[in-house]
């Protein structure tokens, strides 16, 4: 397996066309990163996290609805990160949308528009590890519905 630096990886033009293109098909992919900076090189896959604007989330998928302790994570101040949207979002199958982004990742690494030399080596690429919907990145409006939600929940369980 080809070692890479996490800086390599950051760099990459290979990443940077997979952000391109996500963000595109995704508008609510706000950004990449490396999941863990000490497992670059632990695995042929390259584990990615991908962090998502809630709000736009919602808007693009209105069948969804915030999943209602995401707000316990604000009053902890934590950033959550979850293997599936599902965890946030309910009422809503993210499968299609999980396997979309890793056939994109797959694509790039397999395009022949793409120059050999700009690539990253033939046997390591990206795959998702998880996804965040980190509150210091979300809208006002967005952490008011979540707090909502959290609120009618908790009402909910004394009645």
């Amino acid at each position: 397996m080809t070692k890479l630096t996490p800086e390599e990886v950051n760099d990459s033009y290979e990443l940077s066309i997979a952000k391109r293109l996500l963000r595109q098909k995704f508008p609510w992919v706000q950004d990449i990163t490396i999941s863990n900076l000490h497992d670059v090189n632990e695995y042929g896959l390259i584990f990615m996290d991908i962090d998502v604007d809630g709000e736009k989330f919602l808007e693009e998928n209105p069948e969804a609805t915030l999943y209602p302790y995401y707000y316990a994570y604000i009053s902890r101040r934590e950033i959550p990160r979850h293997s599936f949207l599902t965890i946030f979002f309910d009422d809503i199958d993210t499968k299609d949308i999980e396997n979309d982004i890793d056939n994109i990742f797959k694509k790039v690494h397999k395009s022949p528009a793409i120059p050999d030399e700009l690539k990253l080596p033939s046997d390591r690429r990206f795959a998702v590890s998880g996804f965040r919907v980190d509150p210091t990145k979300q809208s006002p409006t967005f952490i008011h519905h979540a707090k909502e939600r959290f609120d009618d929940i908790y009402r909910n369980k004394q009645q």
